[in-house]
């Protein structure tokens, strides 16, 4: 299994609400996008971390691999400032929304001194301009970490600790 980080910002709550994420294929002048390309890398199984209005949201699990899909009527209809492209990519997901979520900007200096090339932030610890990104093992027990300490319900904790678990084990038997 994986991890994925995703930035939904203006399509967070549709997104939500229908059980998916959805990218185009091909960015508006044609060309291939590696946001939306690491969409195709998604397996039934895999964990996504959902980051929209500046926090980490909610965790959500892929119930099928990633598949090509039309643009959803939901995103079609949305009062956003993007025009996509129909053609694109869907994977259906159990989100896992998150009692407290993290305020990302909180993890600023952290994400910054730690900065990794393939992962979802940028050397100023700010995310990355893309839909999709990997995200390294250090950043995920870095972030799920945070999150647990503000969790109330054991079903949160617990899809937080199973995310630990596939991001290196260790950390992830402590008791909060």
């Amino acid at each position: 299994m994986s991890i994925f980080y995703v930035y939904q910002n203006q399509t967070y709550q549709h997104e939500h609400d229908g059980g998916y994420v959805w990218s185009p294929q091909r960015d508006k002048r044609g060309c291939e996008n590696q946001g939306y390309k690491i969409m195709t890398e998604i397996r039934k199984g895999d964990f996504i971390i959902h980051h929209a209005s500046t926090a980490i949201q909610a965790v959500g699990i892929a119930t099928s691999d990633c598949y090509e899909s039309q643009q959803p009527r939901a995103l079609k209809d949305a009062k956003t400032d993007v025009d996509w492209d129909n053609d694109g990519y869907r994977v259906d997901v159990d989100y896992v929304d998150f009692d407290v979520p993290l305020d990302m900007r909180t993890c600023k200096s952290w994400l910054a001194e730690h900065w990794t090339q393939n992962s979802a932030f940028n050397r100023k610890g700010m995310g990355k301009q893309q839909y999709m990104c990997h995200v390294s093992n250090e950043h995920v027990l870095f972030l799920m970490e945070q999150s647990l300490k503000h969790q109330r319900r054991t079903s949160v904790k617990e899809i937080i600790e199973r995310v630990m678990m596939q991001a290196g084990g260790r950390f992830a038997s402590r008791r909060h």
